[in-house]
């Protein structure tokens, strides 16, 4: 869970005879990883390396057809790929579902063509809604041989340009101001001339009129034509897709599922290196499943085979070795996180379970309201649940998050309507005020609570700074030690957690008092120190003497210049105290987006309550202010608090300790129920 799983490195030998078999049943069970063969032994068959490009793209191209139908790409089970053999297989299958590929591309070209239509009908649409009062032809004005006519859209600047070279030229000119910034005009005369003032007015503003083909000449009843064409076009397309959904969807699904399952095959294939009469499989498979390999292997060759252990590691110094993950059900939807930032490394603590505990911590804390929250929780059941419901789960957990903080804040769509809620439940509880009350809202109305509860929130986001950059700096220690960095480990680690643990231990101890917390270390600096403020102060200072020290005996153990130690000591010591300076107080952006969301809504509010005291109107007025108000903030807020969320983690923490950059551990495994036929087998 904390840790990757250990993996071994294998060499399968087998014969030719079982080799097919072999292959068969290595993608049905599901647990070989595989990987280019050694180069002793050779390379590999290109024909199938070139195969598993091909059905690679081809697998692109379906889940292009399943996009154009308007679903996701999904496999079925209980399917039986049956081919002629492996090199045969993806061309049985483009025969078997030619009927598919010629019905999806008929639809994707008919398709194409009606978008085609539909931009070219939605970009003349901005210019033809400012010409719809004119009634005139004209097209046929455009299209005149004897005269020159010109008509499109301008600014007030453009205007003047074109009045003046409508005179100079001696051309006739109409316009109409239709907006304070837009104007619509028509130019005629000579064909040169009109040419001319329209090249001098677009060097300033100028969008010609352009009625698309197949549209009346008048741009009154060409608008009108044109909103009954995109409507039919649009249902058109729709038609299109559903009828391509009901009469190959299924096949398409099975067309898919096999596909995935002969690019799996071919994985290993690709990988094989051959000599002679034998081929050669190399691969990682969990030390937990390798007697489970090695009997599958043995019941399929009939004991005919050898199977060679190149070890169970965390890494490799020469190649990346694949980084088995393995996490409880209720946080393994947040791995996708992890991945945004890279891949575990073997040799490194899996950051999962602690950011699915920390991330909705930290956007509760900045999103507490309850209203908002379950804007959010509504926003991942309809836009993710069927997209990815991994990131479906990760949103309503962080909007479940902003459940709980909001009850806390007491806030329910802004204090207009979370006060009546909240403030009775709080105060038959014995709180005077819910216990994260917005200071902006008690700043008003009782300036010593709101001082007080501003003080709270700073002391809340600075222990969990502390809290995170002390854990970041000991994960450090226990990832250099997994790698076998001792003198990394020793040197550079170790005095980095005196630094950042330390440094921090004030707001570790006093997580609801900021004052001490800041009195403490104020003594640390300046004196006079004693208990707590002395051992902040002697523990800082020999973590910067360390970590100056440390790597110039490191460089002077393992053989090399302790000078060139000094100078990464020096840089060392002056990243980290840039670091202890500059994140500790990032984790001050928790306190700024929370009083950012409360701030919004205080003004919102404000807005709103002079405005219910006019009648009826004033109260649709003040509803229509408050409800665009609580969705602009809870729009801007969520994507900002999970960006926030994002870099707290990626920068302040992941720093310390993570570096990324693995290679997951992806084993050939087929979709579930599904069988492989070679026809040698049949």
């Amino acid at each position: 869970m904390l840790l990757p799983r250990k993996v071994e490195e294998v060499l399968i030998a087998v014969s030719e005879g079982r080799y097919d078999d072999l292959v068969r049943r290595l993608a049905e069970e599901g647990i070989l990883h595989v990987d280019k063969p050694p180069k002793e032994l050779g390379g590999v068959d290109r024909r199938f390396q070139m195969e598993l490009m091909r059905a690679g793209e081809r697998l692109s191209r379906l889940e292009g057809y399943f996009r154009l139908m308007g679903v996701e790409p999904s496999t079925v089970s209980g399917v039986e790929l049956r081919i002629p053999g492996w090199l045969e297989g993806l061309g049985a299958l483009e025969r078997e579902y030619s009927d598919v590929e010629e019905a999806a591309q008929r639809a994707e070209a008919e398709i194409a063509r009606l978008e085609e239509r539909l931009a070219a009908l939605e970009q003349a649409r901005p210019l033809l809604q400012l010409f719809q009062r004119v009634d005139a032809d004209l097209r046929r004005a455009q299209d005149a041989s004897t005269v020159g006519f010109a008509a499109g859209a301008t600014s007030p600047e453009g205007l003047e340009v074109l009045r003046r070279e409508a005179s100079r030229l001696g051309l006739l000119l109409a316009w109409e101001e239709v907006g304070e910034e837009e104007v619509i005009a028509a130019v005629a005369g000579r064909h040169a001339a009109v040419r001319e003032a329209v090249s001098k007015v677009a060097a300033v503003a100028w969008t010609p009129l352009r009625i698309p083909e197949g549209l009346p000449g008048s741009p009154a009843k060409a608008l009108e034509a044109l909103e009954r064409e995109v409507a039919e076009i649009q249902r058109r397309i729709g038609e299109i897709r559903e009828s391509l959904r009901r009469g190959y969807l299924g096949r398409l699904r099975e067309y898919y599922t096999k596909l995935r399952v002969l690019a799996e095959a071919l994985r290993v294939l690709a990988n094989t290196a051959s000599r002679g009469a034998f081929r050669f499989i190399r691969g990682f498979v969990d030390t937990r499943d390798s007697g489970r390999l090695r009997r599958l292997v043995s019941s399929v060759t009939g004991g005919a085979h050898a199977i060679y252990s190149l070890g169970v590691r965390r890494a490799a110094e020469e190649e990346k070795i694949p980084t088995r993950v393995e996490l409880p059900r209720l946080v393994r939807p947040f791995h996708k996180i992890i991945r945004l930032y890279g891949e575990p490394q073997p040799n490194e603590v899996v950051p999962t379970v602690f950011a699915a505990i920390l991330m909705p911590v930290i956007f509760g804390l900045m999103f507490p309201d309850l209203g908002h929250a379950l804007l959010v929780i509504g926003f991942a059941y309809l836009f993710f649940r069927k997209r990815d419901p991994d990131w479906a789960y990760v949103v309503t957990v962080l909007g479940l998050a902003g459940v709980v903080t909001g009850v806390l804040a007491g806030e329910f769509f802004g204090p207009l309507t979370g006060k009546p809620i909240f403030e009775p439940l709080w105060r038959s509880l014995g709180f005077d005020h819910p216990p994260l009350a917005s200071p902006v809202d008690l700043a008003a109305e009782e300036p010593d609570v709101g001082r007080a509860m501003m003080f709270r929130y700073i002391s809340i986001s600075l222990f969990i700074g502390a809290f995170m950059l002390t854990l970041g700096t000991l994960l450090g220690i226990v990832n250099a030690l997994l790698a076998r960095e001792h003198l990394e480990a020793v040197a550079v680690k170790v005095p980095k957690f005196l630094i950042f643990g330390f440094g921090t231990l004030p707001f570790l101890l006093h997580p609801l008092n900021v004052n001490e917390a800041g009195a403490i270390i104020s003594r640390a600096v300046f004196g006079p120190r004693s208990g707590l403020s002395a051992i902040v102060f002697y523990a800082v200072a020999a973590g910067f003497i360390w970590i100056i020290v440390g790597p110039m005996v490191a460089a002077k153990l393992e053989g090399g210049n302790p000078l060139s130690g000094l100078g990464k000591g020096v840089l060392e010591m002056y990243e980290s105290a840039l670091m202890v300076l500059g994140n500790t107080p990032s984790y001050l952006r928790i306190m700024g987006l929370s009083l950012a969301h409360s701030s919004l809504m205080f003004g919102f509010t404000e807005m709103t309550l002079p405005l219910l005291s006019h009648g009826p109107a004033g109260l649709v007025g003040g509803a229509f202010v408050y409800i665009l108000g609580n969705l602009i903030t809870a729009g801007l807020e969520g994507i900002l608090v999970f960006a926030h969320s994002l870099r707290l983690h990626f920068y302040e923490w992941f720093t310390k300790f993570y570096h990324g950059g693995g290679v997951p551990f992806q084993p050939v495994r087929l979709p579930a129920g599904v069988r492989i036929v070679l026809a040698a087998q049949a």
